[in-house]
């Protein structure tokens, strides 16, 4: 009897390590998980201060353009993150990003004072529909 009863106590022990071990890696992938939504978040908000500070008439259509893929890139990473947060102002945010692209496409490969118009107004929106975003992750990615 005493055999079995240190058998089960053995028995046990070993179930609870395996269970806190698992336990652990659970919090690991959540803080994984956490950590590189909020790196995509940051990477957002970058890409967009980069595209908000441009020189849109210096830079010309394809400096925009570029600095809209880097922003489409990390709107698509930060979505892929597997959260929830904010979808709504993700997207919101999104369309006015195709709003910017619509904008571009209209002023075509030469920027006027009329089409850059357009274009500055455009970025704007984009930058207002960032602060949404950046408003809504911040409880979730604390500096």
């Amino acid at each position: 009897m005493r055999r079995f009863s240190l058998l089960l106590v053995s028995l046990m022990l070993t179930l609870a390590l395996v269970v806190a071990a698992c336990d652990d890696d659970d919090d690991s992938a959540t803080t994984s998980a956490e950590e590189a939504f909020c790196a995509d978040a940051d990477s957002l908000q970058a890409g967009v201060s980069a595209l908000a500070d441009l020189d849109v008439v210096a830079e010309g259509t394809n400096g925009i353009e570029s600095a809209v893929s880097d922003v489409e890139t990390d709107l698509q990473n930060l979505k892929e993150s597997g959260t929830e947060v904010g979808g709504d102002e993700l997207d919101a945010l999104e369309s006015s990003v195709q709003d910017l692209e619509d904008a571009l496409s209209a002023a075509g490969e030469d920027l006027t004072t009329e089409n850059a118009t357009g274009v500055i107004s455009a970025v704007a929106d984009v930058a207002n529909s960032a602060a949404a975003v950046k408003d809504t992750f911040a409880a979730a990615c604390p500096e």
